[in-house]
């Protein structure tokens, strides 16, 4: 498995589960923690279609990466 897709499963499942844990009840304010959800969940799927060989997984992988890079 490349660096990248490993990567991408690390911090897909990380991501989510560390807002989670710091955040524990306190959902008030939905922009701070949604951005790891979606980031978390983009990851998780850009990593899926690589690892199934899917043709569009490596940019998907790309744009994935782009918006976690972009929303932190």
């Amino acid at each position: 498995m490349r660096f990248e897709v490993g990567a991408a499963y690390a911090m897909g499942i990380g991501l989510p589960l560390r807002e989670a844990v710091q955040c524990k009840t306190n959902f008030d304010n939905l922009h701070s923690y949604a951005d790891d959800f979606i980031a978390g969940a983009l990851l998780l799927v850009a990593a899926r279609a690589v690892t199934r060989n899917r043709r569009s997984g490596p940019v998907l992988l790309a744009v994935a990466w782009a918006v976690l890079c972009g929303g932190l």
